[in-house]
């Protein structure tokens, strides 16, 4: 696209420029929110387009990329092929995971923040909901991060969430002064994990509005332990605070299992083939006089006793005893 058409509509009071996000995409024979609101002339939506603004005897131009799957992002990006507007100031605006600003580590982004096309004089980044102001290409970088608190990373319970004026060279941040409090905790799993919970809960204050906690539990557990309900603190302080228990914890042989997958695959092995691998190394490794050869018919009729017997020194030769 060329410059946007603009909806006059849009145009009263302060305009606003829009790009969709991921939770706006819609699919091909569907209008996403931010295009109805555009229909509506309440703001100014952007993709792959440029909107062109005079304020104060300059020129603004505002290039908007929406968000695309992260697959074809860098793709995308390279096709449209942004080109600054001559004596201008240009701004870029993403909503993607750009490395290293990654949102979601199961699509891992396609864009490095060194792929942004040179020569804006401002490029603003969605996506992920924790803030950061750098430089990139001689020019300022903005993670404008979320401005109410949403799937809460640590970094973003760190900082108090903002909003920003830029005059064209400088970016001036404005924290929002009344939100809500964000508690962010990890904690490593152990037996006593739920009274260490509840102790936390216990010291939160009463505010208002009611704090959100966070709280993530990792480690490793047993197979013979049973995890906590945390669904009953949850609701026991839910007067307290917003409350979401979140458990990253592996189960002991889990990684076995998935190394034995992971083998299964990268060989070629039948399941029953990998398992007379892993028996033969087992006897190899005790030293153990029977042959894995020898004892495979064994083993396919069932007569396991035979093969204990003779591992607990109670019988001499693979031949049954009748």
């Amino acid at each position: 696209k060329e410059k946007h058409e603009i909806n006059p509509l849009a145009l009263r009071g302060i305009p606003v420029v829009a790009i969709n996000g991921n939770h706006d995409k819609r699919s091909k024979y569907l209008t996403n929110p931010v295009q109805v609101l555009e229909h509506a002339g309440l703001l100014i939506h952007l993709d792959k387009s440029v909107a062109l603004f005079e304020v104060d005897g300059k020129t603004v131009a505002v290039h908007g990329m929406s968000y695309v799957h992260e697959k074809y992002a860098k793709d995308v990006l390279n096709e449209w092929n942004p080109k600054q507007i001559e004596n201008a100031i240009n701004i870029l605006v993403l909503h993607q995971s750009i490395s290293p600003y990654i949102f979601n580590p199961l699509e891992p982004p396609t864009i490095g923040i060194e792929d942004l096309p040179k020569g804006f004089n401002l490029y603003v980044e969605g996506h992920v909901h924790w803030r950061e102001v750098r430089e990139l290409h001689g020019s300022k970088f903005l993670l404008t991060g979320s401005t109410t608190p949403t799937s809460v990373h640590k970094k973003e319970a760190e900082q108090p969430k903002a909003y920003y004026f830029y005059d064209g060279n400088n970016i001036e941040t404005k924290v929002i002064q009344s939100q809500r409090k964000i508690m962010y905790e990890e904690l490593s799993f152990e037996a006593n994990i739920r009274g260490r919970i509840e102790t936390l809960l216990q010291t939160i204050p009463l505010q208002n509005p009611k704090p959100m906690v966070f709280i993530k539990i990792k480690g490793n557990v047993s197979k013979d332990f049973s995890i906590p309900n945390f669904s009953e603190l949850e609701e026991k302080y839910r007067n307290k605070a917003i409350i979401s228990i979140n458990k990253d914890l592996q189960m002991e042989g889990l990684e076995e299992q998935a190394e034995m997958l992971r083998s299964l695959r990268e060989q070629k092995l039948s399941p029953e083939e990998h398992g007379l691998k892993i028996l033969r190394n087992n006897l190899e490794n005790l030293n153990c006089w029977l042959k894995i050869d020898d004892i495979f018919d064994h083993l396919v009729e069932g007569d396991t006793d035979l093969l204990f017997n003779i591992l607990l020194g109670q019988q001499t030769t693979l031949k049954g005893v009748k």
